[in-house]
Protein backbone atom coordinates (compact mmCIF):
# COMPACT_ATOMS: atom_id res chain seq x y z
CA UNK A 1 0.00 0.00 0.00
CA UNK A 2 2.70 2.49 0.74
CA UNK A 3 4.27 1.46 -2.24
CA UNK A 4 1.28 2.61 -4.42
CA UNK A 5 0.45 5.68 -2.69
CA UNK A 6 4.45 6.78 -3.17
CA UNK A 7 4.14 5.70 -6.68
CA UNK A 8 1.35 8.07 -7.48
CA UNK A 9 2.02 11.01 -5.45
CA UNK A 10 5.41 10.62 -7.34
CA UNK A 11 3.88 10.23 -10.89
CA UNK A 12 1.70 13.27 -10.44
CA UNK A 13 4.14 15.37 -12.28
CA UNK A 14 3.91 13.95 -15.70
CA UNK A 15 7.33 14.20 -16.97
CA UNK A 16 8.68 11.62 -13.67
CA UNK A 17 6.11 9.49 -14.88
CA UNK A 18 9.05 6.97 -16.61
CA UNK A 19 10.88 7.23 -13.73
CA UNK A 20 8.46 6.87 -11.16
CA UNK A 21 7.46 3.53 -13.17
CA UNK A 22 11.10 2.60 -13.29
CA UNK A 23 11.28 3.00 -9.47
CA UNK A 24 7.58 1.13 -8.86
CA UNK A 25 8.86 -1.96 -10.75
CA UNK A 26 12.96 -1.91 -9.26
CA UNK A 27 11.05 -1.64 -5.78
CA UNK A 28 8.71 -4.32 -6.84
CA UNK A 29 11.69 -6.42 -7.23
CA UNK A 30 13.98 -5.59 -4.15
CA UNK A 31 11.34 -6.25 -2.31
CA UNK A 32 10.25 -9.81 -3.32
CA UNK A 33 14.10 -10.95 -2.82
CA UNK A 34 13.92 -9.80 1.14
CA UNK A 35 17.24 -7.25 0.03
CA UNK A 36 15.32 -4.05 1.37
CA UNK A 37 15.88 -1.30 3.78
CA UNK A 38 11.91 0.17 3.99
CA UNK A 39 9.46 0.88 1.10
CA UNK A 40 10.31 4.44 1.02
CA UNK A 41 13.99 4.45 1.24
CA UNK A 42 13.71 1.61 -1.54
CA UNK A 43 11.66 3.99 -3.88
CA UNK A 44 13.86 6.89 -3.33
CA UNK A 45 16.96 4.86 -3.92
CA UNK A 46 15.45 3.68 -7.05
CA UNK A 47 13.48 6.98 -8.46
CA UNK A 48 17.34 8.32 -8.30
CA UNK A 49 19.51 5.27 -9.68
CA UNK A 50 16.68 4.90 -12.85
CA UNK A 51 15.67 8.59 -13.26
CA UNK A 52 17.17 9.35 -16.45
CA UNK A 53 16.99 5.27 -17.96
CA UNK A 54 13.09 5.43 -17.27
CA UNK A 55 12.92 9.13 -18.82
CA UNK A 56 13.95 8.40 -22.10
CA UNK A 57 12.09 5.16 -22.07
CA UNK A 58 8.93 6.83 -21.29
CA UNK A 59 9.83 9.63 -23.67
CA UNK A 60 10.41 7.29 -26.11
CA UNK A 61 6.97 5.37 -25.94
CA UNK A 62 5.29 8.95 -25.66
CA UNK A 63 6.94 9.51 -29.11
CA UNK A 64 5.71 6.71 -30.51
CA UNK A 65 2.24 6.78 -28.67
CA UNK A 66 1.77 10.34 -30.31
CA UNK A 67 2.98 9.05 -33.99
CA UNK A 68 0.86 5.74 -33.98
CA UNK A 69 -2.62 7.89 -32.40
CA UNK A 70 -1.53 10.71 -35.29
CA UNK A 71 -1.25 8.57 -37.92
CA UNK A 72 -4.45 6.50 -36.52
CA UNK A 73 -6.30 9.58 -36.72
CA UNK A 74 -5.03 10.36 -40.70
CA UNK A 75 -5.92 6.89 -41.69
CA UNK A 76 -9.65 7.21 -40.17
CA UNK A 77 -9.98 10.94 -40.88
CA UNK A 78 -8.85 9.31 -44.82
CA UNK A 79 -10.90 6.03 -44.62
CA UNK A 80 -8.21 3.90 -45.59
CA UNK A 81 -9.35 0.47 -43.86
CA UNK A 82 -6.78 -1.17 -44.35
CA UNK A 83 -4.12 1.21 -42.76
CA UNK A 84 -6.77 1.26 -40.09
CA UNK A 85 -6.86 -2.15 -39.21
CA UNK A 86 -2.74 -1.56 -39.57
CA UNK A 87 -2.60 0.58 -37.13
CA UNK A 88 -4.78 -0.86 -34.69
CA UNK A 89 -2.64 -3.59 -34.88
CA UNK A 90 0.64 -1.39 -33.92
CA UNK A 91 -1.21 0.27 -31.14
CA UNK A 92 -1.88 -3.40 -29.50
CA UNK A 93 1.43 -4.13 -30.69
CA UNK A 94 3.16 -0.62 -28.71
CA UNK A 95 0.82 -1.59 -25.46
CA UNK A 96 2.28 -5.23 -25.30
CA UNK A 97 5.70 -3.90 -25.36
CA UNK A 98 4.57 -1.30 -22.69
CA UNK A 99 3.84 -3.70 -20.13
CA UNK A 100 6.40 -5.90 -20.77
CA UNK A 101 9.54 -3.18 -21.06
CA UNK A 102 9.28 -1.71 -17.43
CA UNK A 103 9.17 -5.11 -15.22
CA UNK A 104 11.99 -6.08 -17.55
CA UNK A 105 13.92 -2.73 -16.62
CA UNK A 106 13.77 -3.12 -13.36
CA UNK A 107 15.43 -7.15 -13.53
CA UNK A 108 18.36 -5.50 -15.67
CA UNK A 109 20.90 -2.86 -15.09
CA UNK A 110 22.08 -0.79 -18.07
CA UNK A 111 21.45 1.57 -20.24
CA UNK A 112 17.84 2.08 -21.89
CA UNK A 113 19.04 0.76 -24.70
CA UNK A 114 19.81 -2.49 -22.89
CA UNK A 115 16.48 -2.51 -21.43
CA UNK A 116 14.47 -1.63 -24.81
CA UNK A 117 16.97 -4.68 -26.44
CA UNK A 118 16.09 -7.50 -23.54
CA UNK A 119 12.18 -6.65 -23.75
CA UNK A 120 12.51 -7.00 -27.69
CA UNK A 121 14.28 -10.61 -26.39
CA UNK A 122 11.77 -11.24 -23.93
CA UNK A 123 8.73 -10.41 -26.06
CA UNK A 124 10.23 -13.07 -29.12
CA UNK A 125 10.79 -15.75 -26.92
CA UNK A 126 8.32 -15.93 -24.76
CA UNK A 127 4.95 -14.25 -26.78
CA UNK A 128 2.64 -16.20 -24.77
CA UNK A 129 3.69 -15.02 -21.55
CA UNK A 130 4.16 -11.63 -22.28
CA UNK A 131 0.53 -11.85 -24.12
CA UNK A 132 -0.90 -12.99 -21.06
CA UNK A 133 0.50 -9.93 -19.40
CA UNK A 134 -1.09 -7.67 -21.41
CA UNK A 135 -4.27 -9.06 -20.90
CA UNK A 136 -4.05 -9.40 -17.04
CA UNK A 137 -2.88 -5.19 -17.29
CA UNK A 138 -5.39 -4.37 -19.27
CA UNK A 139 -8.08 -6.46 -17.39
CA UNK A 140 -6.58 -4.69 -14.17
CA UNK A 141 -5.97 -1.31 -15.53
CA UNK A 142 -8.74 -0.83 -17.39
CA UNK A 143 -11.71 -3.10 -17.34
CA UNK A 144 -11.74 -3.00 -13.79
CA UNK A 145 -11.84 0.93 -13.81
CA UNK A 146 -14.21 0.88 -16.18
CA UNK A 147 -16.81 -1.73 -14.96
CA UNK A 148 -16.42 -1.69 -11.69
CA UNK A 149 -15.80 1.75 -10.38
CA UNK A 150 -16.58 1.19 -6.63
CA UNK A 151 -13.31 -1.09 -6.59
CA UNK A 152 -11.42 2.61 -7.57
CA UNK A 153 -10.02 2.98 -3.71
CA UNK A 154 -8.70 -1.00 -4.13
CA UNK A 155 -7.06 0.11 -7.19
CA UNK A 156 -5.48 2.83 -5.83
CA UNK A 157 -4.18 1.32 -2.94
CA UNK A 158 -3.03 -1.89 -4.41
CA UNK A 159 -3.42 -1.80 -7.84
CA UNK A 160 -0.15 -0.66 -9.34
CA UNK A 161 2.57 -2.13 -7.10
CA UNK A 162 0.39 -5.54 -6.64
CA UNK A 163 0.78 -5.61 -10.85
CA UNK A 164 3.92 -4.63 -10.50
CA UNK A 165 5.34 -7.46 -8.09
CA UNK A 166 2.48 -9.96 -10.23
CA UNK A 167 4.36 -9.17 -13.36
CA UNK A 168 8.04 -9.34 -11.86
CA UNK A 169 7.14 -12.78 -10.14
CA UNK A 170 5.60 -13.79 -13.53
CA UNK A 171 8.66 -12.88 -16.15
CA UNK A 172 11.51 -13.74 -12.92
CA UNK A 173 9.95 -17.02 -12.98
CA UNK A 174 10.37 -17.60 -17.19
CA UNK A 175 13.99 -16.14 -17.15
CA UNK A 176 15.08 -18.26 -14.39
Amino acid sequence: MVLNLIFIVSSIPIITLGASLSSLYATAQTLSTDEFTGVVHEFIRNFKNTFYRGSRIFLILSLSLFTIVVLTHFTILFKVRFLTFFMSFIFSNFLLITFVIFPIGALYDGDYKLVLNNAAVFLKSDLIVSMFIFFISIIFYIMIPLFFPKLIIFHLLLGFSGMAFFQIKVIKKRLV
